[in-house]
């Protein structure tokens, strides 16, 4: 101790139990006198910590009477099956957490259903999207079409002209069927008779299904009939609901925004002109967000990192792109 000073002794769990239990025999009072290596307080609790402590036992939590609760993983997994498979009733989605080890019983498999909110079967398959589920499942089957306006400049004055806009939903791929001013029934069977033809463009797509809304373009001038005659199934949207054909509609918006409302446009020609352009433009050079944002037929310079970036310009400025230039 004299040499140690005021430094702890180097003591062991073991050393220290031992002098606690020889302290304790002698009795504390007696220990007081012949402890040197450290205070009786300290003595006394290495008597308590190390001697009379015992290995704690941790209380049982006390159940709730009645049946335990489902596992938090089984009820979400139970959930996850009813949301994505909207006509499987409660038979089918016991079946498949029993073969993922969850043995439970039909009336917990509606209780859990019941207790998140989701409805059965039947009202589940009446609220769930069957037109989207339509749309994923035929997507390189379905094309879209529909009609927009714009005004010309004519030695007649101004004059409106409808343009018929052709789209393939999978690729994004658009074509101009039409530019006329009266899409009537000389001229509406003729344009379906060359898109389902032998190397039609619906041909071409592999097109199954052609959408479009009501207009009477469509309904009330045989272009339906011809267009069913070449071997194309007609889907018509349902009144006043231009979601169903959302595509469609919102390529007509990007041709509008970045196109049209920028020109003056002096008679037919020159309308078709423009619109070659842009359709062009639309396909080579232009990002989609729909096919994340890649470009409908790339050049050689898409994605190269080789070369100076310059920017190029169409339409007199209005069409702008940036590419690299060819080494």
């Amino acid at each position: 101790r004299s040499l140690l000073g005021t430094k702890a002794l180097p003591l062991t769990n073991e050393e220290r139990c031992a002098i606690a239990t020889a302290a304790k025999v002698l009795g504390w009072r007696e220990a007081t006198e012949s402890l040197f290596v450290g205070a009786v307080g300290t003595v006394r609790g290495w008597f308590r910590n190390l001697v009379q402590r015992k290995a704690r036992i941790p209380k049982s939590a006390k159940r709730k009477p009645g049946r335990p609760r489902t596992a938090n993983w089984i009820e979400r997994f139970a959930c996850t099956i009813a949301r994505r498979c909207t006509s499987w009733g409660y038979g089918k989605i016991l079946g498949m957490l029993r073969m993922n080890g969850a043995g439970l019983s039909t009336s917990t498999v509606a209780n859990i259903l019941k207790r998140n909110g989701i409805p059965i079967a039947s009202t589940r398959t009446r609220r769930s999207k069957q037109w989207k589920k339509f749309c994923v499942a035929h997507w390189k089957q379905i094309a879209s079409c529909d009609f927009f306006t714009t005004p010309i400049l004519t030695l007649a004055g101004v004059r409106t002209v409808y343009i018929l806009v052709v789209m393939h939903i999978a690729t994004r791929r658009i074509h101009i069927a039409a530019v006329t001013q009266h899409p009537d029934s000389g001229l509406m069977p003729n344009v379906a008779r060359c898109l389902t033809m032998d190397g039609g463009i619906l041909q071409q797509w592999g097109v199954r299904y052609l959408l479009h809304d009501g207009d009477g373009a469509f309904r009330h001038t045989g272009f339906d009939d011809r267009i069913t005659t070449g071997g194309i199934e007609v889907l018509v949207t349902a009144p006043r609901a231009p979601n169903m054909n959302a595509h469609c509609e919102r390529v007509i918006r990007s041709i509008q925004e970045e196109f049209t409302s920028h020109f003056w446009f002096f008679g037919d020609t020159a309308l078709r002109y423009g619109l070659n352009e842009y359709v062009d433009w639309y396909h080579r050079h232009r990002p989609h967000q729909g096919i994340g944002n890649c470009v409908i037929d790339p050049g050689p310079e898409i994605g190269t990192t080789v070369g100076t970036i310059r920017m190029r310009t169409r339409m007199d400025g209005v069409l702008v792109h940036w590419e690299r230039e060819a080494a």
